[in-house]
């Protein structure tokens, strides 16, 4: 089954806390054998209080040559990089890093390429559209940039750390000078568009983010990819509306990190610093 695995397979681990509801290393391992990598992807339970020695040994290791970053680390792997790409500048925050040709460690983010990668495939753009995004943290942070890049209506942004919030908005702001841009409670009336980028839905948080229910005429988007349906995309589902899950979005960025972690050199260093 594993005829594959041998001493000269090359590493690579997605880290988070927790870690069991992840579903990268089956799908990004298939998409690096894909590209003719002989690598493995394996699922690393780092706890916060270790995540920094962690890092530093795990950057020791010769044959490993990438990391993913999940929840809650997004944001704290900043520190542990060399270099970082044009996503990751704009969110500040990053969920891949790969080890160069010179043992640098270059750091980029996905989740925002992801999510609009997976509403594209369901038909679904937020472009025009009056958006509610639930969680500012670092997937949050990322599809809120990646929204505002498709030029919503209106762009809401709920989150119960406020300090946190507004350095997204301001963040979004600057880059997005004339786009209408506020915070708000996770209330989808009026919104066509609703994106869950907090941890709300895992099995330890099953509640629904929102503070009632969408309609018909509302589309869902749940970044949690375990369970296969939320309790938010359930309650969308029953009442009529589009829900399209976190899977989706795995989906729609393991091509792009696995051609990142393929990518041994930088084929365009104006894209870093």
């Amino acid at each position: 089954m594993f005829e594959w695995l041998t001493g000269a397979t090359r590493l690579f681990a997605i880290l988070g806390d927790p870690i069991a509801q992840v579903r990268s290393p089956e799908i990004v391992t298939s998409a690096l054998q894909a590209r003719g990598i002989n690598g493995i992807l394996l699922p690393v339970h780092v706890t916060p209080d270790a995540f920094d020695d962690v890092m530093a040994g795990l950057k020791r290791i010769e044959n490993l040559d990438g990391l993913i970053l999940t929840l809650p680390y997004k944001a704290r792997g900043l520190g542990h990089v060399d270099s970082l790409g044009r996503e990751a500048m704009a969110g500040g925050v990053i969920n891949a890093v790969r080890r160069g040709l010179d043992g640098s460690w270059h750091g980029e983010m996905f989740d925002g390429l992801g999510c609009i990668a997976a509403m594209a495939a369901a038909g679904v753009s937020p472009a025009g559209k009056r958006v509610l995004l639930i969680g500012a943290g670092g997937a949050g942070a990322a599809i809120a940039l990646a929204v505002a890049g498709k030029r919503p209506a209106h762009l809401r942004i709920a989150e119960i750390d406020d300090d946190r919030a507004t350095a997204l908005v301001k963040r979004i702001a600057a880059i997005e000078s004339d786009l209408p841009v506020d915070l708000g409670p996770a209330d989808p009336t009026g919104f066509d568009l609703v994106i869950n980028a907090s941890p709300m839905g895992m099995a330890d948080c099953p509640e629904s983010p929102l503070l009632r229910p969408v309609t018909a005429s509302t589309t869902v988007f749940d970044v949690v990819a375990k369970p296969n349906e939320t309790l938010l995309m359930a309650s969308a589902l029953a009442n009529g509306a589009m829900a399209i899950g976190g899977a989706e979005m795995i989906r729609g960025q393991v091509n792009m990190i696995a051609d990142f972690f393929a990518q041994a050199k930088l084929d365009d260093e104006k894209d870093w610093i």
